[in-house]
């Protein structure tokens, strides 16, 4: 073979080489990839990984695609083929997040504000000898209960054992007025019959009894008031002034939230603020005994089986959720509902992720066998609860499997999260864990 036709075959294998190189660059800068399943060019998309804590490995179908670092806690990985691909988060004594998700063309799949939890988390006795404990609305303050009766707020007892056995037999609820400065205490007599005092917090020992409350059907407490209904009338009782007056009459029920008054007259639901009138229902409300909720500016009817929302297009309450119990807990764009045996969860926004909703969407997040006790948010993305009183800790993100684990087995009676740390009553005592990290 002479010289010059080994370099003219020479020659035309470069070019092939080239156009084959050449269309392959061209095809992947054009985000196609060849799909061996279907044999055929496809456009690929990506996924984008994003963990609250640093120092994470993530995996793509177990294969490693990177490590995350103090400043970079995301990983973008691109050219993926549009399926479903098993997405693994891991670090050493942390339990690991698994999901399945699936990649669509020219879209990147997000798995964002992922959180893992340190494995064996310890709990230190912050509070021995407490009966129970009450929280404020915002959750900032909190009122302990000791097992022989004691009222301590801010580590000074407000209520000491000898003058709280005086009015009660025992005490059942401790309510907070807002701005936190007074508490309303519930309890029993001698007679076994309901008792009501409030008592401000900077002057211990000082009870001052409510008597109108024994026979009201339902109060509201506001800064320098107390609302309640009596037969069928609305009653404002000044704690300043020790006076009553009548706000409302021929009403069939009522709620108040963040000074507006919602009441239910000839079952026709009447929004009432700064003295002005608004009739929210057309037609006459069919839910039989039931009780309003103000619930992050939605109407709620709960007739101890079924929970109602307010349509304010139709002008009238629908069903909403089927719920033995009314549990849950708020945040400014969502609320988690819990109906001791499943997990809710209303969207108050538009979300795009971890999933396409709009506001006013109800997802179902997940069932359990037995009951749900105690709910409450740790972050935007993550919620603690119990279960069989044990703690659990859930994702909301309800693509493919949820990731919820057991953080410890204390028995717990209640819990609460605050400043980075989470708290628990446990038999007569009260845990606190250490803080969490990256929150």
């Amino acid at each position: 073979m002479n010289k010059f036709l080994v370099k003219k075959i020479a020659f035309f294998i470069l070019l092939i080489a080239f156009f084959i190189i050449a269309t392959g660059l061209l095809i992947d800068a054009q985000g196609f990839r060849f799909d061996f399943k279907t044999k055929q060019f496809v456009k690929v998309g990506g996924i984008n990984v994003k963990s609250v804590i640093s120092d994470v490995n993530v995996y793509i179908n177990n294969e490693h695609k990177g490590k995350t670092n103090t400043f970079s806690k995301e990983i973008l990985i691109q050219k993926l083929i549009p399926g479903e691909y098993n997405i693994k988060i891991e670090k050493e004594n942390y339990y690991s997040w698994e999901k399945t998700l699936k990649v669509e063309a020219q879209k990147v799949t997000k798995a964002e504000n992922v959180y893992l939890f340190q494995k064996n988390i310890t709990f230190e006795i912050k509070k021995e000898n407490i009966n129970n404990l009450f929280l404020s609305e915002n959750k900032q303050n909190i009122i302990y209960l000791t097992n022989n009766q004691e009222i301590i707020f801010n580590n000074n007892i407000v209520l000491n054992s000898n003058n709280s056995k005086k009015y009660f037999k025992s005490i059942e609820n401790i309510e907070f007025f807002p701005e936190n400065k007074l508490i309303l205490i519930k309890g029993k007599n001698n007679l076994n019959k309901d008792n009501y005092y409030y008592l401000d917090l900077t002057k211990a020992n000082v009870l001052n009894k409510l008597v109108f409350l024994e026979t009201a059907t339902n109060f509201y407490l506001t800064k320098e008031s107390i609302i309640y209904q009596k037969n069928q009338d609305i009653i404002i009782y000044s704690l300043n002034t020790k006076t009553t007056t009548i706000l409302r009459k021929e009403v069939n029920l009522f709620a108040f939230k963040d000074d507006t008054l919602y009441s239910v007259e000839n079952n026709i639901l009447i929004k009432i603020n700064n003295n002005e009138e608004a009739i929210l229902s057309e037609k006459e409300i069919s839910i039989k005994n039931y009780k309003l909720y103000i619930i992050s500016g939605k109407i709620f009817a709960y007739d101890n089986s079924s929970l109602y929302l307010f349509n304010d297009y139709k002008k009238e309450f629908e069903f909403f959720l089927k719920t033995p119990q009314l549990s849950y807990d708020v945040l400014p764009d969502k609320i988690i509902f819990n109906t001791g045996s499943e997990l809710w969860l209303l969207l108050l926004r538009d979300f795009d992720s971890p999933f396409f909703k709009k506001a006013g969407s109800l997802i179902f997040l997940s069932r359990v066998s037995s009951k749900i006790e105690n709910i409450t948010w740790f972050n935007n993305d993550y919620f603690f609860y119990t279960n069989n009183n044990n703690i659990f800790v859930s994702e909301i993100d309800n693509r493919n499997n949820i990731n919820a684990i057991q953080l410890s087995n204390l028995p717990v009676i209640k819990l609460w999260f605050n400043e980075k740390i989470l708290y628990l009553l446990s038999d007569d005592k009260v845990y606190s864990s250490s803080k969490f990290n990256n929150l």
